[in-house]
């Protein structure tokens, strides 16, 4: 990742990491950015994502529902965890209510318009379970958010704390490969963002409440909260 932390972000399980502040993961031109778990690539649908802020994804461009391509098999199976630095610029989406920070439906999140909570989703035995929760996702101020998902549960946070958890059925796998699962961008629709993403992580297993409050304590200060 970009630098050391204080306290360390956890590491074990750490199947998936792209942050833009990081010259291993895009070295400041172009479309292409690196996974720097596995070193795969990944597409930008313009290079002004990478460009337009240093350091950022940045997904407030005229030309709207800017997107980054993810793997359809990020490496996750029975458990997840997957956690982005977060800030929204206008309160104007490109389309509906919600600014989206990742889709399609395997795993969501995205941030309502108006009332600044937090949708977030995951698939289990082809069912989508989704809920709002959480309402202190402030205009141009940065905040990690966050979902955890095991044997049934999955629980959402925002800086480091716990605002819901949502019962996610009682049979049946996780479902853990689509395609057109993008950051920025609902899969191919045009519900997308309009806002800036630092480091989005994904883990194969749950993060524990200690380990999600450590992971936005290490990287808050540079973010200015």
């Amino acid at each position: 990742m970009a630098t050391s932390y204080s306290p360390k972000i956890p590491t074990n399980g750490l199947c998936f990491v792209m942050d833009p502040a990081d010259k291993n993961c895009y070295g400041g031109s172009g479309t292409s950015a690196t996974d720097t778990v596995n070193l795969t690539t990944n597409t930008l649908s313009d290079a002004s994502i990478g460009t337009d802020t240093s350091g950022v994804f940045d997904f407030g461009g005229n030309t709207g529902a800017l997107y980054i391509d993810l793997p359809d098999t990020i490496g996750y199976t029975t458990e997840v965890s997957f956690f982005s630095w977060f800030k929204r610029t206008t309160n104007t989406s490109v389309l509906g209510s919600y600014h989206i920070i990742c889709g399609d439906y395997a795993f969501e999140m995205s941030v309502n318009v108006g009332n600044a909570y937090l949708r977030n989703g995951v698939t289990v035995n082809g069912t989508r379970y989704v809920a709002n929760q959480g309402s202190t996702i402030g205009l141009n101020t940065w905040h990690c958010c966050g979902v955890t998902y095991t044997n049934y549960t999955k629980t959402a946070y925002i800086d480091g704390v716990s605002v819901g958890t949502q019962a996610c059925g009682s049979s049946g796998n996780l479902d853990n490969s689509v395609s057109n699962r993008r950051l920025g961008r609902f899969g191919t629709s045009n519900y997308a963002m309009r806002g800036n993403l630092g480091p989005f992580m994904v883990w194969n297993r749950v993060l524990s409440a200690t380990e999600v409050l450590d992971l936005y304590n290490a990287q808050r200060s540079r973010f200015g909260v």
